[in-house]
């Protein structure tokens, strides 16, 4: 259970330091603290979020919700601003909210203020306010990746959760390189860090250091630049069996479903001397869900990850 000194117990659910919790949408959350990302100007109370953004102006706020989610959170390397939890629920949430800092803020609240205050009971009675690490600048993430993970346009939550969850489920670490994998995101992709996607991934996008790679798919070059060769993933008649193509250390590129890799993204790949791979699926199907794709391209793909994993 959080140290005596976090729980702050409230009952009023306009309490101004609940106010993120307040069913707020996620990019009111992420906009919260960074006036170029909203038309609305940053909040200048520091009740709003428990953030001075004149202290700290790189707010870019995000919603854990459940307790194993949280429990992810506590762990990585982002920021715990601070955390909800019905009372009722504050016993069986002690694990989740172990390793928090003595000085987070855990609020307590009755389960009926905390569901009038932050709506449908996705979050079952626990929550915390994360801030977001800054990854840095992309050419040194890669240099400390073994694996690359490229998307192209997923805007599904649901999608883009279950890629990352596979890929920290199936990359462990590989000598030589600091992290498994990286995750680089097309500039239209959805934040892996909206509550749906991370609910999704188990938590599990907090661990995947990702950014944007832009512009797209210009960009493209720099992944190769860093040593990765690019493979796309691709239903054509025209690409490779996937059982027949390994790499060393691949960036796997991967479109939405429906419309898939687009023409300029596969013409950069081909130009950057890549290579497509197509999964064989029985000709009844119409396709396998691009998570899946994602877990296979990893698995087919990488052999040394799944043979250090073992």
């Amino acid at each position: 259970m959080p140290a005596p000194q976090n729980l702050i117990h409230l009952t009023d659910p306009d309490d101004p330091r609940v106010l993120a919790y307040r069913n707020q949408s996620d990019q009111w959350l992420r906009a919260r603290h960074r006036a170029w990302m909203s038309d609305v100007e940053p909040a200048a109370d520091a009740t709003a979020t428990g953030i001075d953004p004149a202290v700290d102006p790189t707010g870019d706020l995000f919603m854990a919700e459940g307790d194993k989610v949280v429990a992810q959170l506590v762990a990585s390397p982002h920021r715990v601003v601070s955390a909800l939890v019905s009372d009722h629920r504050l016993e069986s949430a002690a694990p989740a909210l172990a390793g928090i800092e003595p000085a987070t803020p855990v609020y307590v609240m009755p389960a009926e203020t905390v569901e009038q205050l932050a709506g449908f009971n996705m979050h079952r009675g626990v929550m915390a306010l994360g801030q977001r690490v800054d990854p840095g600048p992309i050419e040194p993430l890669l240099a400390r990746a073994a694996c690359c993970v490229i998307l192209e346009q997923l805007a599904n939550h649901d999608n883009v959760g279950a890629i990352f969850r596979n890929v920290r489920a199936l990359c462990p670490p590989r000598e030589g390189y600091e992290l498994p994998a990286v995750v680089l995101l097309s500039p239209r992709c959805c934040d892996p860090l909206y509550r749906k996607a991370l609910r999704v991934s188990m938590g599990n996008a907090l661990h995947v250091p990702f950014a944007t790679l832009e512009p797209w798919p210009e960009a493209l070059e720099a992944v190769v630049s860093a040593g990765f060769e690019p493979i796309a993933m691709h239903p054509s008649e025209d690409s490779e069996p996937i059982e027949s193509v390994r790499s060393s250390r691949p960036a796997i590129i991967m479109g939405a479903e429906g419309p898939g890799l687009s023409r300029r993204a596969l013409e950069a790949i081909s130009r950057l001397g890549g290579r497509s791979v197509r999964i064989p699926i029985n000709d009844e199907a119409d396709s396998v869900n691009v998570g899946v794709a994602a877990a296979v391209g990893i698995h087919r793909l990488c052999p040394w990850l799944c043979a250090e994993s073992r």
